[in-house]
């Protein structure tokens, strides 16, 4: 999984690898890094109304709540 995410990112020029995860487990890299990996290249692609969204759903507002911020 992790080569094919490489091979997505390698693909897209544009793409700087900004999300990197590294531990002294290796098993730890092995598993995070794909996901870190993979949430890069969705990060990376966001506009910025889509990452205010991301944003306040991680600090638990309802949409309703959302929407009356964004106004």
């Amino acid at each position: 999984m992790n080569k094919a995410i490489n091979e997505m990112t390698a693909l897209d020029k544009k793409i700087k690898k900004t999300l990197v995860f590294k531990s002294k487990n290796v098993d730890w890299t092995n598993i995070f890094s794909p996901i870190f990996d993979l949430l890069d290249v969705i990060f990376s692609k966001q506009k910025s109304g889509q990452s205010k969204i991301v944003f306040y759903k991680l600090l638990d507002k309802s949409e309703k709540e959302i929407s009356e911020i964004r106004k």
